[in-house]
């Protein structure tokens, strides 16, 4: 037997018939316990011949009409759906202007029908350089068959019955079925029955666990943790959604799917997320200010909470630690949204045409020193700081402010004066910055 497809063709049957009698023989006892010895052997080799490769093949060509090589099995849209499944030949070099099932590359087929009869369909689907034996016989090629049938009346018997399973059936559509009108002029519609690709759901689920899961990915995704090169890059699919088809029997829908443990990926093809860009705070005098609150109402207010609670109590070294902590999170968090400000060199003179303080000009805008003579003058006196912390201050005492509380200039010069020391010893940092900017252009 010189031809490979009949090899895998007698290799199939066999691995069929072991898989049969290795069950036959576990349940064997159990359905027929008073049976003698040599009935049981009787009934065994019964079994057996069953898998003789010409009594198999006339059995599954028989057995072919109940299932058919699909693209688009109608039981994706509906497991009850009894409309026409579709078959798409495939054509790569066709140019279409976006991607659809025919230019796959490798278009795999899909088979549906009766789940008994999907042993038919894995031997017409054995393949033999990139031939399927489907496509052997659409083509009216039957030397793979030749070497199982007793007589050419046989062999045309087989290609007729294999043949029912690559058919298109009639069309016909079902309540259950996705339907839609589509407009196609003046009060003329074009009824349309999509459906769901399962060769392109089988291309994209082949090609997105070869990346995640095969040795090659695994190796590569090793490098990369161990942090050596690699030739080869690797390759991720972010935020990819699993859609599951047939529940606990994926093998209803179609073999596709059963082999893909009903699961479909599906990629995210969500628009653009819209982010503001940030700006500087120059509309409005507070509007540094402002934009704090929102920052640090969270802190502002649990400060506020535990001072009230506390406000009756003897001042201790834990209530004062406690407080400290809060002021210091409080001006990490005003220098951290400062420093954002400041690190925009490409709105640099923004603060100009802003209608904030000049001292918090000085301090959010050093880039203006760079081209405006009388601001770097300004900044190089260094008197700014005490400007800010003292708003700072006030600031404060407004957040904290409560009818159980008060605070006044003594609190709001102790907040200043947390915040001035700060800014004191982040000048000269800001400062060199700038400095070396204008020392570039």
């Amino acid at each position: 037997m010189s031809n490979q497809m009949s090899e895998r063709i007698k290799d199939y049957i066999q691995g069929r018939a072991s898989a049969r009698l290795e069950k036959w023989d576990k349940e064997a006892e159990k359905l027929h316990p008073d049976v003698l010895e040599s009935e049981l052997l009787n009934l065994r080799a019964a079994e057996m011949a069953k898998f003789e490769a010409n009594t198999w093949l006339s059995d599954a060509a028989q057995r072919a009409k109940q299932i058919s090589f699909a693209t688009h099995p109608p039981k994706y849209t509906h497991s009850d759906s009894k409309s026409s499944s579709v078959f798409m030949s495939g054509n790569p070099s066709a140019s279409f202007g976006y991607l659809c099932t025919v230019q796959l590359a490798t278009m795999q087929s899909d088979v549906v029908g009766n789940a008994a009869a999907l042993d038919v369909a894995g031997l017409l689907q054995l393949e033999h350089e990139g031939i399927s034996l489907a496509q052997q016989i659409a083509a009216n090629d039957l030397s793979a068959l030749q070497p199982f049938a007793t007589s050419e009346a046989q062999l045309l018997e087989w290609q007729q019955g294999f043949a029912q399973a690559l058919q298109n059936k009639e069309l016909r559509s079902h309540a259950l079925a996705k339907q839609l009108y589509f407009p196609v002029g003046d009060g003329q519609y074009h009824l349309i029955s999509p459906l769901f690709s399962s060769s392109m759901a089988q291309a994209l689920h082949q090609r997105i666990s070869e990346s995640r899961f095969s040795e090659a990915a695994k190796a590569i995704r090793q490098l990369k943790r161990e942090e050596k090169f690699s030739a080869e890059p690797t390759v991720d699919y972010p935020d990819v959604a699993v859609q599951t088809y047939g529940g606990t029997k994926p093998q209803n829908i179609s073999l596709l799917n059963s082999s893909r443990r009903g699961q479909a990926y599906l990629l995210n093809c969500r628009p653009p997320e819209w982010k503001d860009l940030p700006k500087p705070p120059s509309e409005t005098k507070d509007a540094f200010w402002r934009e704090l609150n929102r920052r640090t109402w969270r802190r502002t207010r649990d400060l506020k909470n535990y001072l009230i609670r506390v406000k009756d109590r003897n001042s201790t070294a834990i209530i004062r630690d406690l407080r400290a902590q809060w002021i210091d999170d409080i001006i990490d968090i005003l220098l951290q949204y400062a420093a954002s400000i400041q690190a925009m060199g490409e709105h640099a003179g923004w603060s100009a045409q802003s209608k904030l303080p000049f001292d918090e000009q000085l301090w959010l805008d050093p880039w203006r020193a760079v081209s405006d003579a009388d601001f770097r003058a300004a900044r190089e006196r260094n008197d700014w700081q005490q400007g800010v912390a003292k708003r700072f201050g006030l600031w404060l005492n407004q957040r904290l402010f409560d009818q159980d509380l008060f605070f006044g200039d003594v609190e709001a010069k102790e907040w200043a004066g947390e915040l001035e020391g700060k800014l004191a010893r982040l000048s000269d940092d800001i400062a060199d910055l700038a400095q070396s900017q204008g020392d570039q252009q």
